[in-house]
């Protein structure tokens, strides 16, 4: 009994160790994160071009835009649920640009498993296929579409997205940072500046 006892007095302390850790863990805000410099947003944003302009053309073309590593394609593809709106998801409801991509890289699955082009999957050319590696694939080049605005094979700088262009709303005492507080009270206008970039 007393061993039973020390056993559960033990594993108490233990979650309630593991508790308080935790707690000042997830409660502490991301100050580390701020201030966001908006010169180091655009210097990034810029590196991050330069990096997939493999051929330094100034352009990036499909070809560049399949090779460069991106931070996880697709990964933001799955919005938050809006307060309020109960089984709505973020952009996902109907017309929204995520599942405009997402029909797009469906298309794009079908043509690049479709190896001879004849209009239909065989068996062989779907058992051939790595369909992570092909999910992979059709998923940049439908960003690539979706990002080619003026429709002329190449991305330019202002077609890549750029965190410093729907950052710099939240900047209203305009020192070129985002602090935490201008952050919080501007949400619903960087969300607004992100979607429509």
């Amino acid at each position: 009994m007393h061993s039973l006892y020390k056993r559960s007095s033990i594993m108490m302390f233990a979650l309630t160790l593991s508790g308080t850790v935790a707690s000042t863990a997830f409660a502490a805000p991301h100050s580390d994160r701020f201030p966001i410099s908006l010169a180091d947003a655009q210097a990034k944003a810029e590196a991050r071009f330069a990096e997939a302009d493999v051929d330094g053309s100034g352009s990036i073309d499909l070809a560049e835009f399949e090779n460069a590593k991106l931070p996880h394609p697709g990964k933001r593809l799955h919005g938050k649920r809006q307060h309020g709106k109960k089984g709505q998801r973020g952009e996902h409801r109907r017309g929204g640009k995520h599942s405009k991509i997402r029909t797009a890289a469906k298309e794009e699955i079908f043509a690049i498993l479709d190896s001879n082009s004849d209009g239909s999957i065989s068996k062989e050319e779907h058992s051939s296929a790595d369909m992570r590696a092909t999910r992979k694939l059709a998923m940049k080049r439908a960003m690539f579409k979706h990002l080619d605005k003026d429709k002329n094979q190449l991305l330019s700088v202002g077609e890549m997205p750029n965190p410093a262009n729907f950052l710099s709303v939240a900047d209203e005492d305009n020192d070129g940072y985002v602090s935490q507080e201008e952050m919080r009270a501007n949400r619903r206008a960087i969300h607004r500046a992100r979607r429509d970039n």
